[in-house]
């Protein structure tokens, strides 16, 4: 739920049979392009990798951390983009062949964003206790 909200979606449903992901809609249409940076801001990554099928995007899957053995089941349920995190070559070759719209958005920023969401629903239900996200926890990775 937080990555879907991170990034805008409305109509919020449950991707995957286990509950996993989420599949929403952008408020308008985005190229591919526009969107994988569109991802990259709103997530504050620090990059992005994709792989485009041209087409508009407006349906969204997303899966927080490795879930890129979901894409066949975005394109089933006629998503126009998936984004997850940590996928490797064959699977963006995979991805390419089935025509679908893949962005990585990396292990960490797929995931941080329920750390606020966390910290929130913790302060509210414990006031009296001291609940912070930490400030030394963040991307391990570099990037030039």
């Amino acid at each position: 739920d937080a990555l879907a909200k991170a990034l805008g979606l409305t109509k919020i449903s449950e991707f995957s049979p286990d509950g996993l992901g989420r599949i929403g809609y952008l408020p308008e249409e985005m190229k591919p392009e526009s969107f994988a940076a569109f991802v990259k801001d709103a997530l504050d990554a620090k990059g992005v990798r994709y792989v485009s099928n041209g087409k508009p995007v407006k349906k969204v899957a997303v899966g927080g951390g490795a879930c890129g053995e979901f894409v066949p089941l975005a394109l089933e349920k006629g998503c126009d983009a998936f984004v997850t995190a940590d996928l490797s070559y064959h699977e963006f070759l995979d991805a390419k062949a089935l025509g679908a719209t893949v962005i990585d958005a990396g292990h960490f920023p797929t995931e941080d964003v329920v750390c606020s969401v966390l910290v929130r629903k913790l302060k509210g239900k414990y006031p009296r206790l001291k609940v912070k996200k930490s400030a030394s926890h963040g991307e391990v990775i570099n990037y030039i």
